[in-house]
């Protein structure tokens, strides 16, 4: 009877602990610092070692949780977002980020 009591009571105490981080991190704004220069990506020539690193950056990190899109299968400004909440997701730095961007908004 003493084994019950003792697991649920630490049932409890991890649904209450998981419960208390997911509200924490619901309030919590998002910070991700997005690098200068990818507000002009699209409007420069991309360096061909630029645009492979991106590209490999994108296939090896990206298609680790889901499948990959294709750079014209969003627009610039619908591409932001995504890229800035994966960066996150996907503990990119910021010069990891910008080649990835450069990848995607060279070919828009």
């Amino acid at each position: 009877m003493r084994l019950k009591i003792i697991a649920a009571v630490l049932l409890t105490v991890v649904l209450f602990s998981c419960g208390a981080k997911l509200a924490v991190s619901a309030m919590k704004p998002d910070t991700v610092q997005v690098p200068p220069k990818l507000a002009s990506l699209s409007e420069e020539k991309p360096k061909p070692e630029d645009f492979y690193a991106g590209k490999s950056l994108y296939e090896n990190n990206c298609a680790k949780c889901h499948k990959l899109y294709g750079a014209t299968e969003l627009s610039k400004a619908d591409w932001q977002p995504v890229l800035i909440k994966m960066q996150k997701k996907a503990h990119l730095d910021n010069i990891q980020m910008a080649s990835i961007s450069y990848y995607i908004y060279s070919q828009l």
